[in-house]
């Protein structure tokens, strides 16, 4: 066994997304570790340098460990629902996640009394629904949306249980 000259290590064309087992084993003269420290983590595509310290490995891939988010989230838009579609993000992705709820200020819609606005405005807070999508999809349909009104869609990326950062998409549906 020669003498330990780096104290890191790089990998490269990692995928992103994608869970990785690294074995860590130390050696102090001449002498190895009786087993390895077994380390399993979901790496982002752009993280490749990890040093040799477990304690500095550690930190850093735990700051590290989102998929990928969807990119050209484009809606086709209706009166009452929205057609979304996307391009597979490079990487792992299981399943996305769609979040959707509308504006809290909307400067466009004027503000009249009707029915339609009272009920919307019954809670403080937007109320927020969401669907899973299949990772092998990449189209999702979301109805029941009032005519008219601004809505906030949030979109993630999910691999091994760990989301992506968000997209974010703000929409108006036609009027009737």
């Amino acid at each position: 066994m020669s003498s330990v000259v780096s104290t890191d290590v790089e990998l490269k064309q990692l995928t992103a997304g994608e869970r990785y087992v690294l074995l860590i084993n130390s050696a102090s003269h001449r002498v190895e570790s009786a087993a390895p420290i077994e380390l399993q983590h979901t790496l982002c595509e752009y993280c490749y340098v990890f040093p040799n310290n477990l304690f500095q490995f550690l930190i850093f891939v735990a700051s590290s460990l989102d998929p990928n988010p969807v990119a050209r989230l484009t809606p086709l838009v209706d009166a009452t629902n929205v057609t979304l579609s996307w391009e597979r993000p490079p990487g792992r992705v299981d399943m996305y996640r769609l979040v959707w709820y509308q504006a809290e200020s909307d400067p466009v819609s004027p503000s009249v009394n009707s029915q339609d606005d009272r009920r919307k405005r019954q809670t403080d807070q937007p109320q927020r629904r969401s669907v899973v999508v299949n990772g092998d999809s990449n189209q999702s349909y979301i109805d029941t949306l009032f005519p008219g009104t601004l809505y906030v869609i949030e979109m993630t990326s999910i691999s091994y249980g760990v989301e992506s950062n968000k997209t974010l998409l703000t929409l108006r549906t036609r009027n009737l």
